[in-house]
């Protein structure tokens, strides 16, 4: 059918007007061109669709049956087509967007208001996951670009191909078939309450100093976290009672703001808090890792227009310009 989909589409017009004349109108094409098609199309099918009437035409009883047969198909088809070409001119359409935490959905905000802005017709949704699941979402094709904070990786192998085309973002493969970006490197700090500002005080802390008050941990995707800042924090390398690993950031700020716990937490996370006074940023003395912000996508399923586009966007976001690494760098083992 899809060869003759023309043949079923005048004939629709014309048996929905039963006016070749108006047909011809509404498909922008001559009357001799409607009459040719639907003589070619009466002679494929071997029989008569058409009679002549006092008024126009009609529609014989093989025409009727067909036409009831063909009308919910042929309408469906032609909103599919249209919208087909309102979604690859940025009318229509959605966009979906997996991120890891809440943060990140607050990180992209305004590249997505940007992105709305220039294409209102498309709509933009989240979907809220650990890696593990947006990674499935997008080889399903249930999501179209993944975010997610993760340890920072300085070192890492890079295509030639890849060093050429990507000139200040960081791309590498985190796993086969997928592409990623590196748009912001994090450091990982302590944070406390307003109210705990003698600690702040003190200047620089020792790990020692901090073994009295109650831990909590918000560090994304991170595996080895618990363990890596219970050693580092716990002296016999143990989380303890009081302790709290917490993977909602809400959360996180309230029991920061109403108790005497330290936090260890991602500094891009927390900025307007530390900025408002509501948190305060503790010194140690020892540099804690860092966290970097990567964006990626399947490389099994070929970007949809509107994902290209806000992929695009994002990489040339002022938001999202980490400095550059050297060469040298990129291609340590």
């Amino acid at each position: 059918m899809l060869e003759n989909f023309e043949n079923y589409k005048v004939f629709y017009y014309v048996g929905k007007n039963l006016n070749i004349t108006k047909a011809a109108d509404e498909l922008f094409l001559s009357q001799p061109t409607i009459t040719k098609e639907m003589h070619s199309f009466e002679e494929a099918l071997g029989c008569k669709l058409f009679v002549r009437a006092s008024k126009g035409i009609r529609l014989t009883p093989e025409g009727q049956i067909l036409y009831e047969k063909i009308v919910p198909v042929v309408e469906s088809l032609m909103q599919t087509e249209a919208m087909m070409k309102q979604i690859g001119h940025h009318e229509e359409g959605h966009l979906v967007l997996g991120a890891n935490c809440k943060t990140v959905e607050h990180l992209l905000r305004d590249s997505v208001t940007q992105y709305t802005s220039e294409y209102p017709g498309i709509g933009v949704q989240y979907l809220l996951a650990k890696r593990n699941i947006q990674d499935s979402a997008l080889e399903n094709g249930l999501a179209d670009i993944g975010f997610s904070f993760r340890p920072y990786h300085r070192d890492f192998a890079l295509t030639e191909r890849e060093l050429i085309q990507k000139s200040h973002h960081t791309a590498y493969i985190w796993q086969p078939n997928v592409e990623i970006y590196r748009l912001l490197v994090s450091d990982v700090i302590l944070v406390v309450g307003s109210h705990l500002r003698n600690l702040q005080e003190q200047g620089a802390l020792n790990r020692s100093d901090l073994y009295a008050y109650p831990l909590i941990l918000w560090i994304e995707e991170d595996p080895d976290a618990e363990k890596q800042y219970a050693k580092l924090f716990r002296p016999d390398g143990r989380l303890v009672r009081g302790d709290l690993v917490v993977e909602n950031l809400d959360l996180t700020l309230h029991l920061l703001k109403a108790s005497n716990a330290v936090g260890v937490v991602n500094k891009v996370m927390v900025e307007e808090e530390l900025n408002r006074g509501e948190l305060l940023q503790l010194t140690l003395k020892e540099t804690l890792p860092q966290q970097e912000l990567v964006m990626f996508h399947s490389k099994l399923r070929p970007l949809r227009r509107s994902a290209q586009q806000f992929k695009e966007l994002v990489l040339n976001a002022p938001a999202f310009q980490p400095e550059p690494v050297a060469i040298d760098d990129r291609f340590q083992p």
